[in-house]
């Protein structure tokens, strides 16, 4: 499911940041969507012998996870670029944020 951040975060730049991807950058990211829906497929068909139903659960919060990631990207390249002068500190900010958010969780 790692490469479906890379998915993600190309859509999203497209969305929110205006960026125009050429024809084999549309491509590479065709090739990572099937690619990554075969192993998913394959995965899923390597379970337990008994196991008729396998859960959804486990990929879909995946899935989830990798697209807060990938929006967080997005976000941290617009702070970089109008508000952060240094993406050093926004790095650090973002490290104590998520610390924090860890601790309290």
């Amino acid at each position: 499911f790692k490469s479906s951040k890379t998915i993600f975060l190309a859509i999203m730049s497209v969305v929110i940041l205006r960026r125009r991807l050429c024809g084999a950058q549309w491509a590479a990211l065709l090739l990572i969507s099937v690619s990554l829906a075969l192993a998913t497929v394959a995965e899923g068909r390597g379970g337990k012998k008994g196991d008729e139903h396998p859960s959804l659960m486990g990929p879909a919060l995946l899935l989830l996870s990798e697209l807060f990631h990938a929006t967080m990207l997005v976000l941290q390249e617009i702070a970089v670029q109008n508000y952060w002068s240094d993406p050093l500190a926004l790095l650090s900010a973002s490290a104590v944020f998520g610390v924090i958010l860890t601790g309290l969780a």
